[in-house]
Formats: structure tokens, C-alpha cells, sequence
């Protein structure tokens, strides 16, 4: 199994990773390492790369996997058992927070003490409504005190969309024209990662890393949903050691 580690001055004691597709026990459509139950892969090959991931990386526990739903929805992993959300909070070591992407982008946030962590899964829909806004206020940290990595996820030279959901994102208070580009009389690429960088920044977050990986582009390392919609998913994680 391979990963990457996140990019960031965070604290020693903050662990944040993003895996890979290579190294794992999926087949066909999920070669190899794909960590995602809801996808259509056998279970059984999920277990055993969720257990090779707990392995490899010696988490200190199972990670929290969310039931994601594009939703703006917070959990505090302390404060409820529910999971039906699409960002998470800890304020303790031993619990790993993850989200599940192809293509969307995973967000990681921590303080500068490094006794507080979220892991944020931001597609375009969760962009737009506030879940990152909705993350970040529910921390117990100062947002000037907070650190960002936006990990893999596409690029603004891959993510094409139409007129309709341009016309959401201009009208995002953080939208700028720089964040556009028309391909043709129908069609736009759109830079998520500018728009995502532009809400932290708006949010009083000074410290923001940017993963220079694109999921679409980057076919030996990651799985994208917009190259190929039967696919797997990585996972981001991050935890207090």
C-alpha cells in the first residue's frame, strides 16, 4: 500500500495522510486499494484493505468512516454516534477522522497546538452550501489558529460543468472570474481548489496548503469519479497521536 502525507507545518503529534490506489486486494474496476463499501467491490476486499491500511500506517483505531452524502453536516465524533455527515471533529488521540473521494476534495484542518482535527470531504455541492464554513465554526479552536490541506483532488483544467452549475458558482459570494475558464459554447472548466482556498481564507484561516495532485490527471495514483464513474475510492485521514 502507498500513500502520501500531507504537506503542512501541522505539529509533530498530527498525523495526516491521503492513500493511493496501488497496493491493495480490489479487482477490475477497483484495482487495487480501494477503501469504499459503498461503490459496488466485494466487501471482502474492502475489509482486507481496511485492514491493511490499519496496519500499515499503525493507526491507533478504525477510522471513522462517514456515511457522505454532499451534505454541509459536522459531527463531533464525542458528542454523537451519528455518521451520516460529510465533516468530522476530534478533540482527542486515538480516533481517526477520514473521508472517502474521487474527485472531490479532501480537506483537513488542525490547530496549531495540535489538540483539535476535522476531516472535511468538500465536493462541489458541499462547496457551495457551507461545509466548510459550517466545519470551521464548529470548532472549539480560533480560525486564525487553525491550519488547511486540501488534498487530491481535480484540478481546474479537468473539472468541466455546464451552464447550470456555473450559474451556482457565480453566485458564491467567493467566486472570481479567474476561477472560470469556457471551453466551448456549452461548457466551463472550474478551479474547486481556488474556490476552496478563497472560503479558508474568507473563514480567518491564514496557514492553507495546497496539494499540487489531480485526481483525473494522476491515473497511476488516485481514482476519479469524472475519468471513470464504476471506480474506488482514497481515503484522507487524520489523527492525534
Amino acid at each position: 500500500m502507498e500513500w502520501i502525507n500531507a504537506d503542512w507545518k501541522a505539529p509533530e503529534n498530527i498525523k495526516a495522510v491521503s492513500t493511493t490506489l496501488i497496493g491493495g486486494y480490489s479487482t477490475h474496476h477497483f484495482k487495487s486499494n480501494n477503501l469504499a463499501m459503498h461503490v459496488g467491490d466485494h466487501p471482502s476486499d474492502v475489509v482486507k484493505n481496511r485492514e491493511q491500511l490499519l496496519q500499515k500506517l499503525a493507526l491507533p483505531s478504525e477510522p471513522i468512516w462517514l456515511e457522505q452524502t454532499h451534505s454541509t453536516k459536522v459531527v463531533n465524533v464525542h458528542q454523537t454516534d451519528l455518521r451520516k455527515a460529510d465533516a468530522s471533529i476530534a478533540q482527542k488521540s486515538g480516533y481517526v477522522l477520514a473521508v472517502l473521494t474521487a474527485d472531490c476534495l479532501p480537506v483537513l484542518l488542525t490547530n496549531t497546538n495540535g489538540t483539535e482535527i476535522a476531516a472535511i470531504h468538500a465536493g462541489w455541492r458541499g462547496l457551495v452550501g457551507g461545509i466548510m464554513e459550517n466545519t470551521i465554526s464548529s470548532m472549539q479552536t480560533n480560525p486564525s489558529e487553525l491550519l488547511a490541506w486540501v488534498g487530491p483532488g481535480i484540478c481546474g483544467n479537468c473539472f468541466e460543468i455546464g451552464g447550470d452549475v456555473l450559474d451556482i458558482f457565480v453566485s458564491h459570494p467567493m467566486f472570481e472570474n479567474a476561477m472560470i475558464h469556457q471551453t466551448n459554447t456549452y461548457k466551463w472548466l472550474f478551479n474547486l481548489k481556488a474556490l476552496a482556498v478563497k472560503i479558508l481564507q474568507k473563514s480567518g484561516l491564514n496557514l492553507i496548503n495546497n496539494s499540487n495532485y489531480c485526481t483525473f490527471e494522476r491515473a497511476d495514483l488516485f481514482y476519479s469519479y469524472r475519468r471513470a464513474m464504476k471506480t474506488g475510492r482514497i481515503a484522507t485521514l487524520i489523527w492525534i497521536e
